[in-house]
């Protein structure tokens, strides 16, 4: 099964992506601006796991005064969420170290797949890249990778952020799967 890389210009942008072949939810529904909980429990179709992703999908389309505050909305969106040790999180690093070594070489992914945090919404991790131009070449791979059983809801990754020493960081968010059991 493939996974496609739903970016942050991208959804910003209003563009629909599937992941695991499921529409990757955008905006709040019709009935429930604000994508808040229906309180008494009934009549609400989305399933938690879209109930937890809808603010990080929020902080994506948002307006934002730059890519860095988009990046930044996107992980208080998931650090907002609550931590979360679930079984599901487990594989994290795993599935993070799996998508570096898909890398292309030219793209010099550095991460630490163990350093990985784990929220109710998803995991994250941060990684660092020589430059943008390299940043790019991994944007383009993550888009295309392809993973047979990937054990989460979906992938996005932050705008870069310009670091002092001339590096890019971005952040890759694996999102909570629909099905945690």
């Amino acid at each position: 099964m493939e996974i496609e890389l739903a970016s942050a210009a991208a959804l910003a942008r209003g563009d629909e992506r599937r992941v695991a072949g499921k529409r990757l939810p955008l905006q709040p529904a019709a009935e429930d601006p604000d994508g808040t909980e229906d309180p008494e429990g009934n009549g609400d179709p989305r399933s938690e796991a879209e109930k937890l992703r809808r603010p990080i999908i929020q902080a994506i389309r948002g307006e934002h005064t730059s890519p860095v505050a988009r990046r930044e909305a996107m992980l208080k969106a998931l650090e907002d969420s609550g931590e979360d040790r679930e079984r599901w999180t487990t594989a994290a690093p795993e599935i993070f170290a799996f998508w570096q070594r898909a890398m292309p070489d030219d793209a010099g992914a550095v991460l630490d797949p163990e350093a990985s945090r784990c929220f109710r919404a998803g995991c994250e991790v941060d990684v660092r890249f020589a430059d943008e131009a390299a940043y790019e070449r991994a944007a383009a791979a993550l888009r295309h990778l392809a993973e047979d059983a990937p054990g989460h809801g979906g992938r996005v990754q932050t705008p870069p952020e310009r670091l002092p020493s001339g590096e890019v960081q971005a952040t890759w968010i694996l999102l909570r799967p629909e099905r945690t059991d």
